[in-house]
């Protein structure tokens, strides 16, 4: 394998074993030289960069793509003995290490957020479906009006698979309503998702 890095990847050679230092952006990998699932991510930095230019392209010119890489670099080194990892890598057949890296690359991903059951009450549940490479660590929950004053905020609680519920604790005096959920995963990357429904005339105490 050999892949074009700047130089100081390269740089230094491992005492373990596996990868071998040959100068000049050049990496050599022998897999058998290391235990179980657990690599350095320089045996990999093909695959990882793929995660960046899936098309191909240099990231040596980039230094904001280099910056990128070497977060991703630090975090799955950091990373891939927990045991989220190692279980997930071992169903999906590739190291934790890997899946680290990848996981770093790619954010949480809210599907839906269900009003059905909210209409201002307290009481109430908004549910919310959220999707991640690995795990899903948290949502939460953020209830505006069209002013954009805060009606209340909190946690879901998981319920099952990839289902979140929150349960209101406040009334709506609003006519309306914007519901605001983000999601969080191992990294630490959010995403967000905002629904709005119109809620009953009647006036919930």
């Amino acid at each position: 394998m050999s892949a074009n890095w700047p130089n100081n990847l390269n740089s230094q050679k491992q005492q373990d074993g596996g990868f071998v230092s040959k100068g000049q952006g050049e990496a050599e990998y022998t897999d058998e030289l290391y235990p179980e699932h657990f690599l350095p991510l320089e045996v990999a930095p093909d695959k990882i960069h793929r995660l960046i230019h899936p098309n191909g392209a240099s990231c040596e010119a980039d230094s904001l793509c280099w910056e990128c890489f070497q977060d991703a670099l630090a975090y799955a080194e950091s990373a891939q003995r927990e045991p989220v990892y190692v279980e997930a890598a071992t169903r999906l057949g590739m190291s934790p290490l890997e899946l680290a890296a990848r996981d770093f690359f790619t954010p949480p991903e809210i599907t839906r957020i269900d009003l059905s059951g909210y209409n201002g009450r307290k009481g109430d549940s908004i549910e919310i479906t959220a999707f991640d490479t690995v795990k899903v660590c948290g949502v939460g929950v953020l209830i505006i009006d069209e002013q954009c004053k805060l009606i209340e905020l909190g946690q879901a609680v998981h319920v099952q698979g990839n289902t979140w519920v929150y349960q209101a604790v406040k009334y709506s005096q609003s006519p309306s309503v914007i519901v605001i959920a983000d999601a969080q995963d191992l990294p630490g990357h959010l995403s967000e998702k905002r629904s709005r429904k119109k809620l009953k005339r009647g006036r919930y105490r």
